[in-house]
């Protein structure tokens, strides 16, 4: 697929940089500094029975209901490397099943941070505010 497509646009690919930038995000933020402890803080994100905020997948939400749940950059969706129809009509599924699963609540947060950049400034906005209530 890579001759005739950008690599962005085939959906392994695509799905193998997501893991990526997850994985460091997960590892930053952890403070990681080996293979096994960003095993065991990934463990600790994707459990099935706590109270309070649970992550999920898309895909691992299928089944499960929330009082609220909050869809983190609905736009992303269809994918970029959607293109054939089958691919879209996959893609549409999956967002049926993310608005699907809230009892009460579905709330869209498009202003989340991914672009490592405008993250920081954020952080750093946050941190600011916090201190400024101290």
């Amino acid at each position: 697929q890579f001759p005739t497509r950008k690599p962005e646009e085939v959906s392994y690919y695509a799905n193998y940089q997501d893991k990526i930038e997850a994985l460091k995000a997960i590892a930053e933020s952890r403070g990681c500094k080996t293979p096994e402890h960003l095993c065991r803080e990934i463990e600790k994100i994707f459990v099935d029975d706590t109270a309070g905020i649970v992550l999920s997948t898309m895909h691992k939400a299928k089944g499960l209901e929330s009082d609220r749940v909050f869809i983190i950059e609905r736009f992303r969706l269809p994918a970029p490397f959607a293109t054939q129809n089958w691919e879209r009509e996959q893609e549409n599924n999956l967002d049926y099943v993310a608005r699907t699963r809230a009892k009460h609540t579905l709330v869209y947060v498009d202003d989340f941070c991914s672009d490592p950049d405008k993250r920081k400034q954020l952080e750093s906005s946050i941190a600011e505010f916090r201190n400024s209530k101290q």
